[in-house]
């Protein structure tokens, strides 16, 4: 008897529970699904940091450009007026006011050491912003700015009035048109405030920039 009941033991199977082969296919569809549902995700979100971040670099990009020619045109000069531009006429600001403005004209070679000179007869650049149009252009003697041709396109969507100020090496802004003396010094400061649209379709929703640089006539004509 013991022995039948020993051998009726070894001979009895284990019960496995396993899935089956619909299971294992169901879990493996889903499966896939959560591994495509996040591979969409990772996607999107890489495109709208994408989108991001181009926007920004177009914006540092194009103003970094703008402030370059504009800082390069400054080194150069030997001397410099801030005043406004309009009809195709530059007007300096009156001497004992503050020298800040919507434009800056840059002179490259004086033919005379006295002021005021001639405009005509120095070779010159004009920087200035359309407050119209929310433009910053520049224009170089012997151009007519015209409503249809109002000169080289710099930057667009400029928000801020003045953008261009005459320091001192301290930072004080300075009053008189004449800073080009033996003994004194002047610094252009360029602030360019500006909006853009966030994402090409962002329901007209900006995203707001500010650049600021300052620029100092490397060789400037010194009066006496």
């Amino acid at each position: 008897m013991k022995l039948l009941s020993s051998m009726q033991a070894r001979s009895r199977r284990t019960l496995v529970s396993a899935f089956t082969l619909v299971e294992t296919m169901m879990a493996m569809l889903v499966f896939i699904i959560f591994i495509v549902a996040g591979m969409m995700a990772v996607q999107i979100f890489v495109l709208r940091m994408n989108n991001f971040t181009t926007d920004k670099l177009m914006a540092a990009g194009g103003s970094a450009k703008a402030m370059d020619q504009i800082c390069n045109q400054i080194r150069g000069a030997q001397f410099l007026q801030v005043g406004t531009f309009s009809a195709n006429t530059f007007t300096p600001i009156a001497n004992g006011s503050s020298q800040q403005g919507t434009a800056l004209q840059v002179f490259f070679a004086l033919n005379t050491n006295t002021t005021p000179f001639t405009v005509s007869s120095n070779p010159y650049t004009i920087f200035y912003l359309n407050p119209a149009t929310d433009n910053l252009y520049f224009i170089t003697n012997g151009q007519t700015a015209t409503a249809a041709a109002p000169g080289t396109l710099l930057a667009s969507w400029i928000t801020n009035n003045p953008c261009f100020w005459s320091e001192n090496y301290q930072g004080n802004i300075n009053t008189t048109t004449n800073t080009f003396i033996t003994g004194a010094n002047c610094t252009i400061r360029i602030l360019l405030q500006f909006r853009q649209y966030a994402t090409p379709n962002a329901n007209l929703a900006y995203e707001f920039y500010t650049f600021q640089t300052r620029a100092t006539p490397r060789a400037p004509y010194l009066y006496q």
